[in-house]
C-alpha cells in the first residue's frame, strides 16, 4: 500500500518536473536559430534519394552539415523590399475588316514588364450574328515588354478588338 502511494503522489511530480525540462531545454535550442547574427543555418541534400531536402540547423551549438549536404543560411529579416508594386493595364484597339487578319501590339511604358495580357472584343452589331473572330495566337513580345495578339475576322462585318497589356515595375526589369 505504501508503495502504491508513492507511485501515485510522485508521479504527477515527475511528469510535471519532464514538461518544464522539455519546454525550457526547447526554447533554449530555439533561441539559437536563428544565430546570434540573425542567420538561419541549413543544410540541404545534393543527391537522390531524397535530393533538395532541407535540414535547419544550429550552428552555435556546434551542429554541420552531414556527408552528401550542402551548407545554406540566409538572414532572418531579409533585405528591405521596394515597397508596394505598380500595376498598370494598357490597352489598344484595331479594327479586322471582314476576311482579313490583324495583329496588334501593345507596349509597357519604360520600366514596366508585362505579367499577361489578353483581349475584348468590341461588336459592331448588337447580337454578333455577322461577327466571327478568330483567336490566332496571345502572348508576350519576345522581350517582355508588351504584349500581341492577331485576329481573323470570318464574319461579314468590321470588328473591333482590343488587346490589353497587365504591366508591372519592380519586379524581373528588362535591361
Amino acid at each position: 500500500m505504501i508503495a502504491s502511494h508513492w507511485i501515485a503522489t510522485r508521479k504527477p511530480l515527475a511528469l510535471v518536473g519532464l514538461l518544464a525540462a522539455l519546454v525550457l531545454g526547447g526554447g533554449a535550442a530555439a533561441a539559437s536559430i536563428p544565430d546570434s547574427s540573425g542567420v538561419i543555418h541549413a543544410c540541404y541534400k545534393t543527391a537522390a534519394p531524397d535530393k533538395g531536402t532541407l535540414r535547419v540547423i544550429n550552428t552555435e551549438s556546434g551542429q554541420a552539415c552531414p556527408s552528401g549536404y550542402s551548407s545554406l543560411a540566409w538572414n532572418q529579416s531579409g533585405p528591405p523590399g521596394q515597397g508596394s508594386v505598380s500595376t498598370l493595364i494598357v490597352e489598344s484597339t484595331t479594327p479586322v475588316d471582314p476576311g482579313t487578319f490583324n495583329q496588334a501590339t501593345i507596349g509597357c511604358p519604360s520600366g514596366y514588364v508585362v505579367t499577361g495580357g489578353g483581349i475584348d472584343i468590341v461588336r459592331s452589331d448588337p447580337g454578333g450574328r455577322n461577327t466571327q473572330l478568330i483567336d490566332r495566337y496571345s502572348g508576350p513580345v519576345y522581350n517582355g515588354t508588351g504584349w500581341t495578339l492577331g485576329m481573323t475576322n470570318t464574319g461579314t462585318t468590321q470588328t473591333d478588338f482590343t488587346v490589353q497589356a497587365i504591366c508591372v515595375v519592380g519586379v524581373g526589369h528588362v535591361q
